[in-house]
């Protein structure tokens, strides 16, 4: 049986400093993860113990560190840092918003390595069943990792740092357990090739995407994204309104896109249909203008 646990497990005052977090196996205990989803893990790292001990069942059990690859969740607000910074600049204009000051630091571990150092961790001759740790040990903070991103297409944007949620300060991934039990960690991508890789697989699912928005789609998403798919929907349909979007950034972040698109009610109007279609109307033309994204 294989575990799947998270880095997550980790006591969070152990990951207060951005520079010097402590991720060692050996640290998770006095347990003090900064979420239910962290509990949840160890708890379960936990039950799995229990089964080898009780039953003699082999477990092995990882505890994964920010896994990010092609074929991820990369919208919806369940993707991960990586993902979800790759979809922004693809998006973006002329800036990218970044929650927090964007020091905080993380390592993140392209697919193809977590798949090849589960394998020889589950494979390997010695009967270690963990926990252990799969993860980057290369630490770069928000801001560098929103740089990698930008690098791809060598796009220029500005960073926009707003109030959101942020995790523990610093987490990192420490591999040296690893390599006593395992074998020597050999990572074939480093970040940066990793982002050039799921950024390009991002842009082709932005492109291609046949998913209809609605009406809550598009209001409950960030500003910058929420106006680049209306303009994108306008787009395709050889319309255009001439939104300026300029007057946004005088409202304060913690309202919703929703709220500050309906101080431009004058401007846009969005309305949610029975079929999931997204009727705009151009306050100049009463003529409504009924369409699906794709």
């Amino acid at each position: 049986v294989f575990f799947s646990s998270s880095a997550c497990i980790y006591p969070e005052h152990n990951q207060m400093d951005a520079d010097n977090p402590n991720c060692e196996e050996s640290s998770a205990y006095p347990a003090n993860p900064d979420s239910e989803y962290g509990w949840e893990k160890l708890f379960s790292e936990r039950l799995y113990g229990a089964l080898a001990r009780d039953n003699g069942t082999k477990v092995r059990v990882a505890r994964y560190h920010n896994v990010f690859g092609p074929e991820g969740t990369w919208q919806g607000g369940k993707e991960k840092a990586p993902a979800a910074i790759c979809r922004k600049v693809i998006t973006a204009k002329d800036k990218v918003e970044i929650w927090g000051d964007g020091e905080q630091t993380r390592s993140f571990l392209y697919i193809d390595d977590c798949i090849k150092a589960t394998l020889d961790f589950c494979n390997n001759a010695v009967q270690f069943e963990g926990p252990i740790n799969i993860g980057s040990e290369e630490m770069v903070s928000i801001n560098t990792l929103v740089d990698y991103a930008c690098e791809v297409e060598d796009k220029k944007l500005n960073k926009v740092h707003i109030p959101g949620p942020l995790g523990v300060r610093g987490r990192n991934s420490d591999n040296n357990l690893f390599r006593q039990k395992v074998s020597i960690v050999d990572y074939a991508r480093p970040l940066k090739e990793g982002v050039a890789l799921t950024y390009a697989w991002i842009k082709s699912q932005v492109n291609n995407s046949t998913q209809p928005l609605s009406y809550l789609d598009l209001t409950t998403t960030q500003l910058t994204s929420s106006q680049n798919q209306i303009d994108s929907l306008l787009e395709e349909k050889g319309l255009k309104i001439n939104i300026d979007y300029t007057d946004f950034n005088n409202f304060v972040h913690f309202s919703s896109a929703q709220t500050r698109l309906e101080n431009f009610y004058d401007k846009i109007v969005l309305i949610d249909l029975d079929d999931d279609s997204v009727q705009i109307i151009d306050r100049q033309n009463t003529d409504p203008i009924a369409f699906k994204r794709f």
